[in-house]
């Protein structure tokens, strides 16, 4: 993190983008819930954006849910707690052809 400068009342002078803050992913595959307790710390909103778009994929590899619709969320919390960001990542499976349960076995 960069030195801090302070304005003559105090104030921290650095731009608010150049200051590194806590940001926490929590995931939702609609099976489980995985609140993220620890954090990662970024300097840029473009940043944290592009992690949780990044994350998606890896996360689905491992913890894909059932279902012909399947959806997975990141949503991101500030250091104050509040949801500032969302990405979600969706499968659709569609049979083509009126196929029974016993003919897929």
């Amino acid at each position: 993190m960069s030195e801090r400068v302070l304005t003559p009342g105090g104030v921290d002078a650095r731009p608010a983008w150049s200051m590194c803050m806590r940001y926490y992913f929590d995931i939702d595959s609609g099976q489980r819930a995985i609140r993220d307790q620890i954090g990662s710390e970024f300097a840029r909103p473009e940043d944290v954006r592009a992690a949780a778009i990044r994350v998606l994929p890896d996360i689905a590899r491992d913890e894909w849910p059932d279902g012909d619709c399947p959806v997975m969320i990141v949503k991101v919390r500030d250091h104050k707690g509040s949801y500032v960001f969302q990405a979600s990542l969706s499968l659709v499976a569609t049979w083509l052809n009126a196929v029974t349960d016993d003919e897929r076995r």
